[in-house]
């Protein structure tokens, strides 16, 4: 459905320690002491979260790009694996953001009102 998908590997290594997953070009690479979860299934969602990365023009650059980029990710893994990234990767980032929502919503505004709007986009 998707003409520019690429097709790539899910490599797990164990014992890195500095990140959870990081795309490489069209690969991915699952740091499983920190990703792991004692939720079966936990592997499928953050694999397909990682892997929309793949498919996207990354920008860094501002914070509401770079949270647009993190949640299609979200809204893609779920719609894909038909499950909620709550239910299948319990106490991770998803929850934080949920148990924080309102101090959250407050550092945006508060971010935002102090930036030239050229850089909203």
């Amino acid at each position: 459905m998707y003409s520019e998908f690429k097709d790539g590997d899910v490599y797990f290594a164990i014992g890195l320690g500095v990140f959870g997953g990081r795309p490489t070009a069209k690969n991915l690479i699952i740091g499983c002491e920190i990703m792991a979860k004692d939720t079966p299934g936990w592997a499928v969602s953050i694999v397909l979260h990682k892997y929309v990365h793949t498919l996207q023009k990354m920008s860094f650059n501002a914070l509401l790009a770079h949270s647009i980029s993190e949640g299609s990710a979200d809204f893609i893994a779920e719609l894909v694996n038909q499950k909620s990234l709550r239910e299948s990767y319990p106490q991770g980032y998803i929850d934080f953001g949920y148990q924080n929502e309102e101090a959250i919503w407050e550092k945006y505004k508060k971010f935002y009102s102090i930036q030239p709007k050229r850089q909203l986009l």
